[in-house]
């Protein structure tokens, strides 16, 4: 056939189809659904191809010219219903990959081909260099080696791993790691919350060697399905993994395994993996005392775990829980297909009808476009809250060794790389695309490229975008502050036992009392023996100055003895008085009308929850209150990264487990400061200055409990302030004494940026 040599334009380029590639059908859904998988040896790359495909690829024997081609599948391909540009576009990528050779010199189209294959690296955006350059900062791959000569499975582990024991004795680890978990979960809190605080080198240094181990056993379980299902692990090496090494496999060679149940448990291995060692690490955890095997038991458990659900299973990401579902459902270009769905809808959305729709081929199952383009921005969002949640973790990290601004710069750049990406993939003139016409008539000179700025749509679509931008970020949004409260009474005097001594008389909890009533009264024996001897003191130094007064002798002699003996008296009669006044204390007294309530023991008495006479109590205990029967307050716990939003004359909103959302009311007091003698900065200052700062050990218990429990947590370690509230009196019946609820705090209204702003202040400190 050598006509076509001779012909011009598209005649002269001429390609067969490569006779050493290796085909195999891979059975979909539905039986429509299936798809071919090509295997290239000599490059050892894996490419998918649809029945239309794949015939076309069969019409390239290498005696008729791309006109032909086209001409010939237009005729006997049905239904066709591409255009002679796609078609061109077709045997060109299918050129460009390898699947197909030149017969002859070639003509225009191969010579482009050629050339842009030399010029292909060079033509990536500085985006797409940038962040292929950073990926293999953080994952970078050393050269592996085959294991298929040595790595073989016996078949009598064949017949036992399909034994019943193996599965009851799984099902039992996880029944037995996860009641642990249950039993425990506090303990783990705990622990975790001090582990992640360790700034120790060589702590450092086991946790990334531990990660490592998982993470190589993870890999391991991997090879051994691929092998276990009959495939080949074309590569098994080491890969630098932010600096740490771990094993990597490539088992792409799984295509050849037509079953989608035995895919998907190769996919699924690694997890099962590191699942089932999550399990073992966790009954190391519970059985041992606090050691390094026991903190680092700790670490596999979280990271096994963690990574496992939130990387490894999640279908988001490219990793095993992506191939499962891909596999699953028969779409082994999920991601491709869907991440150009996306950016076809947003490029149409920008350049209008003048936007160019790259065509992703369709293997496999049908995915409704909507489906696809959901799926595309979840995992763009998900994509980019892991990144950056791992740079700020590298972040932390390089604060603790002193290179806090290397951290932020590597995180600054991988984020700005993705986003950078992803704004030049759309922004992309349609008019740079070579048009069909130049490549058919022998014209392979591209026309004059131009911006996206030199046309007026998207020069509208990014200034509408920079503007709602600009208006979300400047415009001040309403927020409320979120505090565990402790309800008390309004007025409330609290009754402390300040010396320890035995209850002889109490009063009942819930009377009304006067000013001035005795509550609470307590007896200690010593400080009764302390007052007798106290007194004999004073009575002995008493009778020595009489007689010194009234003994007969020398003026001298009696001055300079009297003198001893009156500062004998005057001291005894000062140790009776401290003695006299500690006795008082032991005498507790209303000091305004109200109702007195009692406090629960310390520990709680099992028996009645309450004070009895004869009971012990220690000094420094509160014993009770007295305040309004009916009026409430709150005392509500606020950390330091939001005391300073606090401002007297807030707006409160109770949220109490006895009322409904909504129905109490309060507000914020300042205390001392008035609103009417300073200004506002001053006043900012000054409230914040008379908040009441807590201790770990003078916070409630109550609200400790509360505090520790909720959503946000509080580190009691840090600085906490007592804020007052005011509540609504109105209403009825009263809030119940020292129970707990949340407050709802109306602070100043802030824009995103100021918030973002604030986000990046606490983050990014160590700048």
């Amino acid at each position: 056939m050598n006509r076509s040599a001779s012909a011009n334009g598209n005649d002269r380029d001429v390609w067969r189809l490569r006779g050493d590639l290796y085909f195999r059908w891979v059975d979909g859904i539905g039986a429509a659904e299936g798809y071919w998988v090509v295997n290239d040896p000599l490059a050892g790359e894996w490419f998918y191809l649809s029945k239309i495909e794949k015939r076309l690829l069969e019409l390239a024997d290498g005696g008729h010219s791309i006109r032909e081609l086209c001409q010939i599948a237009a005729a006997t391909i049905k239904p066709l219903e591409s255009s002679v540009d796609a078609l061109v576009s077709f045997y060109a990528q299918a050129r460009r990959k390898g699947m197909l050779v030149t017969v002859g010199n070639g003509g225009p189209i191969d010579r482009a081909v050629f050339d842009q294959s030399l010029g292909q690296h060079a033509a990536f955006p500085f985006s797409t260099r940038l962040s292929r350059w950073l990926g293999k900062m953080v994952a970078f791959r050393l050269p592996g080696l085959n294991p298929n000569a040595w790595f073989q499975i016996p078949k009598t582990a064949k017949r036992w791993s399909s034994s019943k024991a193996i599965w009851i004795g799984l099902i039992g680890l996880t029944v037995i790691s996860l009641a642990l978990l249950v039993a425990r979960f506090d303990v783990l809190t705990g622990e975790l919350s001090r582990a992640v605080a360790r700034r120790d080198p060589v702590w450092f240094v086991l946790v990334l060697v531990t990660i490592a181990a998982a993470k190589s056993i993870h890999e391991l379980a991997h090879v051994v399905a691929c092998r276990w299902v009959g495939a080949e692990c074309r590569e098994l090496g080491v890969m630098l993994l932010f600096g740490a090494p771990c094993l990597y496999c490539d088992v792409s060679d799984l295509w050849r395994v037509p079953r989608r149940s035995r895919r998907v448990l190769v996919s699924a291995a690694g997890m099962m993996a590191e699942l089932c060692l999550a399990g073992l690490a966790t009954i190391v955890w519970a059985v041992t005392d606090a050691s390094i095997v026991h903190d680092l038991a700790l670490v596999v458990m979280v990271v096994c775990c963690v990574s496992t659900v939130l990387i490894n299973g999640n279908p988001l990401l490219r990793y095993d829980g992506y191939f499962m579902l891909a596999d699953w459902i028969g779409v082994p270009n999920l991601s491709q297909r869907a991440n150009q769905a996306m950016r076809n809808v947003v490029r149409k959305g920008v350049w209008g009808q003048a936007a160019d729709a790259d065509v992703v081929p369709q293997i496999g199952r049908a995915v409704p476009t909507t489906a696809l383009v959901f799926y595309a921005a979840a995992s763009a969002a998900y994509r980019l809250f892991v990144v950056g949640l791992l740079t700020l973790l590298i972040y932390h990290g390089s604060v603790d060794v002193g290179l806090g601004w290397l951290g932020a710069a590597f995180a600054a750049a991988l984020l700005g790389s993705m986003l950078l990406r992803a704004i030049t993939s759309v922004l992309r003139s349609p008019d740079a695309r070579p048009r069909s016409g130049q490549n058919s008539s022998g014209q392979s000179s591209a026309p004059h490229r131009r911006r996206w700025w030199n046309h007026r749509r998207p020069i509208v679509f990014v200034a509408a975008v920079v503007g709602l931008l600009w208006i979300g970020m400047v415009i001040p949004f309403s927020r409320r502050v979120v505090v565990p409260v402790l309800v008390v009474a309004a007025e409330q005097q609290e009754l402390h036992a300040i010396e320890s001594g035995r209850i002889v008389e109490l009063a009942e909890s819930g009377t009304m009392v006067e000013s001035g009533q005795v509550l609470i009264r307590l007896r200690n024996d010593d400080l009764d023996d302390q007052l007798a001897q106290a007194d004999a003191e004073l009575a002995v130094a008493t009778a020595l100055v009489a007689a010194w007064q009234s003994r007969k002798g020398t003026p001298a002699e009696n001055s300079a003895a009297l003198s001893v003996a009156l500062k004998r008296s005057e001291a005894a009669e000062k140790h009776r008085r401290l003695i006299a006044q500690r006795k008082q204390r032991l005498t507790l007294v209303a000091r305004s009308a109200g109702r007195f309530t009692h406090s629960i023991p310390t520990p709680i008495d099992a028996r009645d929850r309450k004070w009895r006479p004869g009971q012990w109590v220690p000094s420094g205990t509160l014993m009770g209150w007295v305040g309004h029967p009916e009026h409430r307050k709150g005392v509500a716990l606020v950390d330091q990264s939001h005391v300073g939003l606090i401002r007297a004359g807030q707006h409160v909103r109770i949220r109490h487990a006895s009322r409904s959302r909504g129905q109490i009311q309060g507000a914020v007091i300042q205390g001392a400061v008035t609103q009417d003698s300073m200004i506002e900065k001053t006043l900012v200052q000054d409230t914040v200055r008379h908040f009441e700062r807590a201790a770990g050990e003078s916070i409630p218990p109550e609200l400790l409990v509360e505090a520790a429990d909720s959503k946000d947590r509080l580190d009691v370690s840090q600085a906490n302030y007592f804020v007052r509230i005011t509540l609504d009196p109105a209403s009825s019946p009263p809030l119940p004494l020292r129970s707990v609820a949340l407050a709802e705090i109306n602070v100043e209204a802030s824009s995103l940026w100021h918030r973002l702003r604030r986000i990046a202040a606490l983050e990014y400190r160590g700048l």
